[in-house]
């Protein structure tokens, strides 16, 4: 077995994000919904897949719900935990002129990206928010654009219409952009102004920061699956999904950073 083999084998990466957590594990990959039963579950996950000693490195954007499995890893013999903040804050391969700024899932997202891909290159994470991430062909984080996702649309307008308190995005990709229904209207409505507004976005960006180069773009997150359809009809040279982008670039940091990790080996 190759020393590379050991390291993941031995590296268990875990992306808290807004409603769900994922985990990879020697190419296992598990999500789990945010319940009363996460704590319950996520021991169970890892007293039956795990092996120690471990390396565990995480990105959260959830600290209420990151806090308790994080507290339960570190009482764990042979558990090593790293917070990936303090990684990127070494790491080399992409230039930060302020990481306080940006959100660790951003720039773990395009760490992921730059092991399949040369910058420059997009990345677009489809989650409870939206984000779009820019790397320049320096490897000079350039910022991006935020907005809400799917879920967090439809969620405000349960919270602030009185009759649309149970009205859910439809699974049903609609051919017609008009639709007589309410759950319809208000699906087309959703799914194509984030879409056009990411076409949009896409084109803006390319213009004023490419030089309209076609850049990768590389996309990931829950959300993608609202996108399915738009995605494969979009007539982009060099388009691309990726489902585990956050949890790839936790693995691709910790590989890069591995002098700063426990090194089990020895």
């Amino acid at each position: 077995m190759t020393s590379k083999a050991n390291f993941i084998e031995q590296t268990l990466a875990i992306d808290f994000g807004n409603s769900r957590v994922k985990i990879l594990y020697n190419n296992i990959f598990k999500s789990f919904r945010y319940t009363e039963k996460l704590s319950h579950d996520f021991q169970n996950f890892f007293k039956t897949k795990v092996k120690t000693p471990l390396r565990v490195l995480y990105s959260s954007v959830n600290p209420e719900q990151s806090t308790a499995i994080i507290n339960f890893l570190n009482t764990l013999p042979n558990v090593y935990v790293y917070n990936t903040f303090d990684l990127i804050q070494r790491q080399k391969k992409i230039n930060l002129f302020n990481y306080y700024w940006v959100g660790s899932d951003r720039i773990l997202g395009l760490l992921g990206g730059l092991e399949e891909f040369a910058p420059p290159l997009i990345t677009i994470d489809i989650g409870t928010a939206v984000t779009v991430n820019c790397l320049d062909s320096e490897r000079n984080f350039i910022g991006g654009v935020i907005f809400p996702g799917p879920d967090t649309q439809v969620k405000a307008l349960q919270e602030n219409t009185s009759l649309l308190k149970s009205i859910k995005l439809s699974k049903q990709d609609f051919g017609d952009i008009v639709e007589i229904s309410t759950e319809g209207a208000i699906t087309s409505g959703i799914i194509n102004s984030i879409w056009g507004g990411l076409v949009f976005i896409l084109d803006e960006i390319r213009r004023v920061k490419f030089n309209e180069v076609v850049v990768p773009v590389v996309f990931t997150g829950g959300g993608f699956v609202h996108f399915k359809s738009r995605y494969q009809h979009w007539e982009y040279e060099k388009k691309f999904y990726r489902k585990n982008l956050v949890l790839s670039g936790i693995i691709s940091l910790a590989r890069s950073e591995r002098q700063y990790l426990i090194d089990f080996s020895q």
